[in-house]
């Protein structure tokens, strides 16, 4: 990005220069800071022309592109490519569509060849990404040996500890308290989440097998976070039957990890829901701290309460 930003900047040197960057946010979604600063400052006449180093830049969605064009040329601004002014006669037209077009044939070729390469590898029983499990450390790709996963050995000793733990407290919450008071913490950030300690407890890699196309990457709806760098920022699970195992060195016995799974489901079941809450969903927030309302029973009673003290704890 630094280069396409020296090169524009040399063409127009002579010219006063307002600059929109969105560095690190995917072309694919029309949601992003820069790009809406634009817009807004279009409306308010603050520049007279516009360049993009290329068509995909603005977007890479062909519909986006065009609608965010005809918004800029109603208020009289010009677009370049570079130096290049977009000419909206019927050739101009047709240029600036097959631009649009291949930008974003482009980009579903590179996705397409980046997931196929990842598939292939996974499948020859090789590690896809470095961002290891807790209780592991990736060792990296040399010209001898393809990545792989080590045991690291004081993580894998909490990650013992958590499971131990969690079959002697029965409670996920318990377990955030005793590491928290243990002083023992996570690999980033200072306290244990619950949802964190729950993904550990049903993760597979700590009896030796680790999957790869496990999930699938769909569209977030949160609502509450209007940018996103990523239009596909939530995941979903996909069917077992496409899940593809990698052998790595196993942390638990599988009796230890089994006992867990079966306590964990047991009370999955004894926690599920009997009532029905109409205005659960973040239809109501606290209006001390912002966070949604949950409904829940409490000494007999149905009640909503703020969310807050989930998201915090064990802090107060």
């Amino acid at each position: 990005i630094q280069s396409q930003l020296a090169e524009l900047r040399e063409i127009w040197k002579e010219h006063q220069i307002i600059q929109y960057l969105d560095d690190g946010w995917s072309g694919e979604t029309s949601d992003r800071p820069a790009l809406d600063r634009l817009r807004e400052e279009a409306k308010e006449n603050k520049f007279e022309a516009l360049t993009v180093h290329s068509l995909d830049r603005l977007s890479r969605n062909l519909y986006q592109q065009g609608i965010i064009i005809e918004e800029l040329r109603k208020r009289g601004i010009e677009i370049y490519i570079k130096d290049k002014a977009i000419e909206f006669t019927g050739e101009g037209k047709l240029l600036f569509d097959m631009l649009g077009a291949g930008a974003e044939y482009e980009k579903w070729k590179i996705l397409e060849r980046t997931r196929r390469g990842r598939l292939y590898k996974a499948r020859r029983g090789l590690i896809v990404g470095h961002d290891a499990p807790y209780g592991y450390t990736y060792v990296k790709k040399t010209q001898e040996k393809e990545g792989y996963y080590e045991v690291n050995k004081k993580e894998a000793e909490i990650v013992k500890l958590i499971f131990e733990l969690y079959l002697k407290l029965g409670s996920i919450r318990s377990v955030a308290k005793e590491l928290t008071e243990s002083n023992i913490k996570p690999r980033r950030g200072k306290y244990w989440r619950q949802s964190t300690l729950h993904k550990i407890l049903r993760n597979e890699s700590y009896i030796g097998t680790t999957y790869y196309n496990k999930h699938q990457a769909i569209e977030g709806n949160n609502e509450e976070k209007k940018y996103r760098r990523r239009v596909n920022s939530r995941l979903k699970l996909r069917d077992r039957n496409e899940w593809i195992s990698i052998q790595i060195p196993a942390i638990l016995n599988k009796d230890l990890f089994n006992a867990v799974q079966t306590l964990l489901k047991k009370l999955h079941r004894s926690n599920e829901r009997k009532h029905s809450y109409l205005l659960s969903g973040g239809l109501i927030k606290c209006a001390y701290c912002g966070s949604s309302y949950t409904g829940e029973t409490s000494h007999g009673c149905v009640i909503y309460r703020c969310n807050n003290r989930h998201k915090t704890f064990p802090l107060p």
